[in-house]
């Protein structure tokens, strides 16, 4: 497949135009970007399958930084979802182990969304894993970009109501503390399989996905980073924009959504759709997300959009839902931009991506072509 006359934000670059090409091709073989460039040294050849773009904008598909797609299913009631099981720790669980692609993996797909973080709620402070799936496939099992990209952790009001007293900040360094004692220095009593689960993020390989949204639930998850000497990544992290500069000088990276919402508990009081300007502004690494099914993953470029009403750039906040998210997934090498060698995710749009009033004209995932 041979896309030729395209306007393309590749992503690729950190410049002030995302390493754009004005007039450009992408050269599809099987599921890669086999080549990338300028009009001019298009490789057209005989019986290539063309598809000439007159000029419409492609950019690397989305990528939602955070859902629970497949975990809370089109047509069934929250309560019965596979969202949260209780306040039991279970670092050693994978979302996969029960996720289904269902409808709204397809809709997502249609609306640019290539890419997604799937994890369980909040309901415990240590619920589980987080992996990265590809929207496209049908069968869980062929979608999986990454099984085990990080670890969820939580604090704040969800895991405190679930606790009753205990509070999740001391179950989370209670868990840590006997990991580490297990997993690092070889001597106390733990659970294996929880042992296993949380070696990576003990040996830093892996980060936490920390679940906060006020001030001093934000200061709890940094407390535990430094005692633990833990990479984490702040999720959600309403009042981030209060602690920008220290975010920043920590080098801790933030997925911020779900930017369509309502203050609807005590901790979103201070809720300000700015946050995500303010800290791309700071220099933090930020991502996106819809935190699915509160704003629904084919949103995600209303969400996108709502972030440049409130003061981002429109490049950033186009980072924040493609090679932004990507990096902080870890799965940078792999999509988030369009490069040669890279997967063939990408969106076509007549317009502005970020304008709202414009879908994608076209999809393509895995180097398949989706007709939306």
């Amino acid at each position: 497949m041979l896309i030729i006359n395209a306007r393309i934000i590749t992503m690729s670059a950190d410049d002030e135009a995302g390493g754009a090409i004005d007039n450009g091709f992408i050269e599809i073989s099987g599921e890669r970007i086999s080549d990338i460039g300028e009009m001019a040294a298009a490789p057209i050849r005989p019986n290539d399958e063309i598809i000439d773009l007159g000029g419409r904008t492609v950019i690397p598909g989305f990528i939602d930084a955070h859902t629970h797609l497949g975990l809370c299913r089109a047509g069934e009631p929250y309560c019965e979802s596979y969202i949260n099981s209780g306040a039991n720790t279970s670092p050693q669980r994978s979302p996969l182990e029960c996720a289904l692609a269902d409808s709204y993996f397809d809709e997502a797909l249609r609306a640019g969304v290539t890419a997604a973080a799937i994890t369980f709620g909040s309901e415990s402070p240590m619920p589980g894993k987080v992996s990265v799936v590809k929207t496209y496939g049908g069968d869980m099992s062929s979608m999986v970009i990454k099984e085990y990209a990080a670890q969820k952790l939580a604090l704040g009001e969800n895991p405190n109501k679930a606790l009753g007293d205990i509070g999740a900040a001391g179950v989370i360094r209670a868990e840590l503390k006997a990991a580490r004692e297990f997993v690092l220095k070889g001597h106390g009593e733990y659970a294996p399989e929880k042992a296993a689960a949380l070696k990576p993020l003990l040996e830093g390989k892996l980060p936490a996905h920390i679940h906060v949204h006020a001030l001093e639930d934000i200061n709890a998850a940094l407390e535990i980073a430094e005692e633990f000497k833990i990479k984490i990544v702040l999720l959600h992290a309403t009042d981030g924009y209060m602690l920008a500069d220290t975010i920043k000088l920590r080098g801790i990276p933030v997925i911020y959504g779900p930017i369509v919402n309502d203050k609807s508990k005590a901790e979103l009081m201070r809720m300000d759709e700015a946050c995500p300007a303010v800290l791309s502004r700071a220099g933090v690494l930020t991502a996106l997300c819809t935190d699915h099914p509160e704003t629904p993953a084919k949103y995600l470029q209303l969400c996108a959009a709502v972030a440049v009403r409130n003061g981002m750039t429109a490049l950033d906040a186009l980072r924040a839902v493609t090679i932004n998210a990507a990096r902080i997934l870890g799965i940078d090498e792999q999509t988030g931009s369009l490069e040669k060698g890279k997967d063939a995710d990408m969106a076509v749009f007549a317009g502005d991506p970020l304008d709202v009033r414009c879908a994608p004209e076209m999809v393509i995932c895995n180097g398949e072509r989706i007709r939306v």
